[in-house]
């Protein structure tokens, strides 16, 4: 038997961007987690390491970052978010950070994988209130998962 639950809790109240709410009733039974993968090009440096560190150089990467979404399945739309509802929620950071020079972004003087995870969060988490991770790649060998704070 499949539950439905009216959601009055506003963490279960999504505005998609034509200002309609989509998530009024989902399936309290059905938890799950999506993803969705983007990527963009950035330079950076990385001004703290030691002299002759090969990552005090300005260089660049393609870096390829994973949010995941965690949340009950809607029961009308059968779905835990619209796929182009969350490209559309994190184009704006992805814009600011695609074929920039990261060092110049206010809060990532220090661009590490690390730092570069946590603000993409604190970016992203107050639009979207079921992101439960995200995965930044800075090579295909090397990166970070970040759980929140």
């Amino acid at each position: 038997m499949i539950k439905v639950t009216i959601a009055n809790d506003p963490g279960h109240m999504i505005i998609n961007k034509f200002g309609l709410t989509l998530q009024r009733y989902y399936l309290s039974n059905l938890f799950m987690i999506i993803y969705q993968h983007f990527t963009f090009d950035a330079a950076h440096f990385l001004p703290h390491v030691p002299e002759g560190h090969k990552c005090r150089n300005l260089h660049g990467h393609t870096y390829h970052l994973t949010l995941y979404i965690a949340g009950e399945i809607l029961e009308r739309e059968g779905w835990i978010l619209d796929f182009s509802d969350l490209k559309a929620i994190a184009a704006p950071v992805i814009g600011m950070l695609d074929h920039a020079l990261l060092n110049s972004i206010e809060g990532l003087e220090n661009p590490t994988a690390e730092l570069l995870a946590i603000w993409i969060w604190r970016q992203i988490k107050p639009l979207l209130p079921g992101l439960r991770k995200i995965e930044l790649k800075e090579t295909p060998a090397s990166g970070v998962i970040y759980e929140g704070e």
